[in-house]
């Protein structure tokens, strides 16, 4: 298994549904310091069955900082929200 470096960083202003593309994985993006210590929301596994697994295969682990959190559970991000998609790509 090769760890893709692959980091979706979303910085929402406010709006509930305001992501922004995934940077290219060459792109260089430093995971933020201390993500792992975030509230982990969500891990997934996309496994060689699954329709997407040609560009998507691999475990997806999602981090959110405490702005995030809030604006999961209350469908308004403060600005300086943050989620991590980290991405361990499978072959």
């Amino acid at each position: 298994m090769k760890r893709r470096t692959l980091l979706w960083v979303v910085g929402i202003l406010g709006s509930a549904f305001g992501f922004s593309q995934s940077p290219p994985a060459d792109a260089g993006v430093a995971y933020p310091e201390g993500y792992r210590d975030w509230v982990h929301v969500k891990s997934a596994l996309i496994s060689p069955a699954h329709a997407t697994y040609a560009t998507n295969g691999g475990f997806h682990h999602i981090y959110a900082n405490g702005g995030a959190i809030s604006g999961y559970r209350t469908r308004s991000f403060p600005e300086g929200s943050a989620i991590v998609f980290d991405w361990r790509e499978m072959k």
